[in-house]
């Protein structure tokens, strides 16, 4: 098996390090320059045409998004131990994952749809 991820510093693309590591997989990294747009680039399009990172390649397949990224890689390595068991803790663990808010998502009305007393996510980690 080949896993090729790609990431940028300051994304959330450190979690998806951090359970590769957790689970012992051997992978390669490329780095993304989000800084300089190459995430926006047509070679980097063609691998995920959203345009984000992190994005893992596993044998020529490509994952977006972590909740899918995390929910691939702690679920299918059982032995490290990362994936709940029982069906209520593993949609508790997607629950914890799945980004509740970004700083740009509104609601209908122009209203920023996050709970009241809450801050933004750091727009990194939404983009």
């Amino acid at each position: 098996m080949t896993i090729k991820l790609y990431y940028a510093p300051g994304a959330c693309s450190f979690a998806s390090h951090i359970a590769l590591e957790e689970a012992g997989l051997d992978y390669e990294t490329q780095r993304i320059n989000t800084s300089a747009g190459e995430q926006r680039s047509p070679e980097y399009l063609k691998i995920n045409p959203r345009g984000r990172v992190p994005t893992p390649v596993v044998d020529g397949n490509v994952l977006t998004e972590n909740v899918g990224i995390l929910t691939y890689i702690a679920g299918g390595y059982p032995r490290a131990g990362l994936w709940p068991r029982d069906t209520w803790h593993q949609a508790k663990a997607v629950s914890t994952m799945a980004p509740r808010y970004c700083p740009s998502r509104k609601s209908r009305r122009g209203r920023s749809s996050r709970p009241a007393g809450e801050r933004p996510m750091p727009r990194a980690i939404c983009s």
